[in-house]
């Protein structure tokens, strides 16, 4: 996954799937992979919610907007209206 630049984010030993069995063991099957350009942290919730699998969180560190603001306008079309309504024709 280097190769397109994503990076696994599970943390190491951390469980995400539960043993239905006594033969089996506990695992880490859900993995979850993004862009190494993206600061994430990851951590499973406590509580599996009756599932065999542990909720996965993932929460994306943005650390600044870099979207350019740009200035709205309000058009007053009563207004425009009026106007156009007041101005001779010619």
């Amino acid at each position: 996954m280097e190769a397109v630049h994503r990076g696994l984010q599970n943390d190491d030993g951390t469980v995400t799937r539960l043993a239905d069995h006594a033969k089996q063991t506990d695992s880490s099957l859900d993995l979850t992979w993004a862009s190494t350009a993206l600061k994430c942290e990851w951590h499973t919730w406590l509580d599996s919610l009756g599932s065999d699998h542990f909720p996965i969180a993932v929460k994306l560190k943005c650390l600044k907007d870099h979207r350019q603001s740009r200035q709205a306008y309000v058009i007053r079309w009563d207004k425009f209206r009026q106007t156009l309504l007041q101005t001779p024709s010619g």
